[in-house]
């Protein structure tokens, strides 16, 4: 577990991992406290140490279901943080359309947007894209979709910054 950059981003990836290494290690059916050691032996020590910092109720401590949810909530989203990288996201000079979507996708689930996902990244690809063609084709055409969209979009040209100042 990495607890520098965006620390919740991190940690949503590492207990993906976490999860994917557990049951890979038939790690499911097995005591609490061992599921406990490998998640703060796998974390590292910051993490043992938000482990050593936190208040248990009585039973909590030796129960996985309760640390985890002791982590999510030491380590949750910042969701006005989140939805600030969102939408300052620019698409790199050489980066395809679809390397830019799957960007802003990615950033897109912790921002918590709910049923206006969708709309918004389609909002962002107009801000953000340096492609005139992928402007225009969005804003003049409704039934418009990725798909029908990546076909003639190029990788993007001449943008100093990532993200805008």
């Amino acid at each position: 577990m990495i607890f520098q950059g965006n620390v919740s981003d991190n940690w949503i990836r590492f207990k993906q991992r976490l999860t994917l290494y557990m049951e890979a290690i038939n790690l499911d059916s097995k005591p609490d406290k061992r599921k406990i050691a490998v998640l703060l032996t796998v974390a590292g020590p910051e993490a043992t140490d938000v482990f050593n910092t936190s208040s248990f109720k009585d039973g909590e401590w030796d129960n996985f279901a309760a640390v985890i949810r002791k982590f999510d909530q030491y380590l949750k989203v910042n969701e006005t943080y989140e939805r600030y990288v969102f939408r300052t996201l620019l698409q790199h000079e050489g980066e395809t359309i679809e390397q830019y979507v799957t960007d802003l996708k990615h950033n897109d689930k912790t921002c918590n947007y709910g049923i206006l996902d969708e709309s918004l990244i389609w909002d962002q690809i107009v801000s953000g894209t340096l492609n005139h063609k992928v402007k225009e084709k969005i804003l003049f055409n409704d039934d418009l979709d990725l798909e029908k969209l990546y076909p003639f979009a190029k990788p993007a040209k001449s943008r100093n910054a990532r993200y805008r100042q």
